[in-house]
């Protein structure tokens, strides 16, 4: 048995399934890909409504600074290749991380320096994505637009990303934190931040000011024709799995397109595969943005592997392709094998001691311990110390999240104590309280978690 986990990656997860007839809606259609558009088959009967596939949230890996504000936006992917703006019917939701705060228009608040993970639901299909958050030491190193060349044919959408470079190393998008403008706005417009809708037949130049970060630009073609669109090439450039602690894999794969503009396709990773995968969805099923010519799309997940350990595995992804997206080589599309081994993670045994407490007027003296009993060394440790916790009678009655003051403790040693000293202002005069220190492990597997608090009553 397998669970899938989110990981706080630039990531894309999008269910698939067929839904009702889609509402109406004046945003324009995106037939910036080499599918049939027109309003009758072969037989000269009407096709089929579209059927709602996935749902798409732009910018794909949003920056936003601390303090400021972003609004985040969505699109549906239909089965027929095209994409419509949704404003109506769209719920958001922040699912993890405390870095930003999410409004249930989408609209992101920075308030730390920070990655959140956040979701978009349409109908029943839900996105998940994230968003990161600038801090003051996080600076833009550089700006480029991607893709950096591309086409579409009249009435198609492209939508651009304004990926920034930072000084920490990652990257993300800026797109709404800029201002966009086409070279000819008769030939392609710019709508939503970084969407550009294709008007008449023509080459323009797409710009991005992103004030203070930088500006840069990108060349746009208009096509008479989806004939005159060459048809894309989609490969597996590189596939690479990392064991993780508590029996996960971190699979990271990156999607190239050599050729045309892309359509939105689906990825299966299979977790533990030797052979080429044949048929049937993989343990992991994701719908990728569309591609323009020479770009590129990581993506980043976790699974976990929920079997006995030490196991090696063998995973393998394989692009999953509708017939209706042409792809000029095939057989570029797979992935793998890439084999990782999990090993156990090692067990030990913390105790929290909250060994006393001195209180004079509103100031307290707290003395906290932490004791390894073995048999393996601890890692990535945190103590909590929170004021005023009575009742407390597991550890998971304790959240970090409610602790006022904390300790980061690289390792513990087997039968080594760290003892964690320090004076608390705000205890209150001539009342009767109680305060609890208790320990985070993220290293190690406690195979006793009884004793990982201890709380200490007194009254002044």
């Amino acid at each position: 048995m397998r669970s899938l986990l989110l990981s706080l990656t630039p990531l894309l997860l999008i269910a698939c399934g067929e839904k009702p007839e889609p509402q109406d809606t004046s945003d324009p259609v995106d037939t910036s890909v080499p599918v049939d558009t027109s309003d009758t088959d072969d037989t000269g009967t009407e096709p089929p409504p579209p059927t709602l596939q996935g749902v798409v949230v732009h910018p794909f890996a949003a920056l936003v600074r601390q303090g400021e504000t972003t609004q985040l936006r969505a699109r549906a992917v239909w089965s027929d290749a095209t994409t419509t703006s949704l404003s109506t019917g769209l719920s958001w939701q922040l699912l993890a991380g405390s870095a930003g705060v999410l409004s249930g228009a989408g609209v992101l608040t920075g308030v730390e320096d920070g990655v959140v993970a956040l979701a978009a639901s349409y109908q029943g299909e839900t996105t998940l994505s994230q968003a990161r958050v600038l801090g003051a030491g996080t600076t833009v190193t550089g700006l480029s637009l991607t893709p950096s060349t591309t086409s579409a044919v009249i009435d198609g959408d492209v939508i651009f990303a304004a990926l920034a470079a930072l000084s920490d190393g990652t990257s993300g998008d800026l797109a709404t934190s800029c201002s966009w403008s086409s070279s000819d706005p008769e030939l392609a417009q710019v709508g939503a931040p970084g969407v550009v809708h294709a008007l008449a037949v023509g080459e323009v130049q797409i710009s991005a000011d992103c004030g203070a970060d930088g500006s840069a630009s990108a060349t746009f073609s208009v096509k008479g024709s989806v004939g005159e669109l060459p048809p894309p090439d989609l490969s597996v450039a590189s596939f690479t799995a990392t064991p993780e602690r508590g029996g996960v894999v971190h699979y990271e794969v990156v999607v190239e397109n050599l050729g045309g503009p892309a359509a939105p396709f689906d990825l299966d990773l299979f977790q533990d595969l030797t052979d080429a995968p044949t048929a049937g969805v993989g343990d992991a099923h994701l719908t990728v943005p569309g591609m323009g010519p020479g770009q590129q799309v990581t993506v980043a997940l976790d699974l976990a592997w929920a079997g006995e350990r030490p196991v090696t595995l063998s995973g393998r992804v394989a692009l999953d392709l509708d017939q209706e997206l042409a792809d000029a080589d095939r057989s570029n599309n797979q992935g793998g094998p890439v084999s990782v081994t999990l090993e156990p993670d090692p067990v030990t045994n913390l105790t929290v001691f909250f060994d006393s407490a001195m209180s004079w007027g509103t100031e307290s003296g707290v003395y906290i311990t932490l004791t390894n009993n073995g048999p393996a060394t601890a890692s990535d440790l945190t103590l909590y110390f929170e004021r005023d916790q009575p009742g407390v009678t597991l550890v998971s009655d304790l959240r970090a999240e409610d602790a006022e003051m904390s300790e980061s403790i690289v390792s513990l040693a087997p039968g080594e104590t760290y003892g964690w000293v320090f004076d608390y202002m705000g205890a209150p005069y001539s009342e009767t309280w109680t305060s609890c220190g208790f320990v985070a492990i993220s290293g190690s597997v406690d195979e006793d978690l009884s004793d990982n608090f201890d709380c200490y009553t007194w009254s002044d």
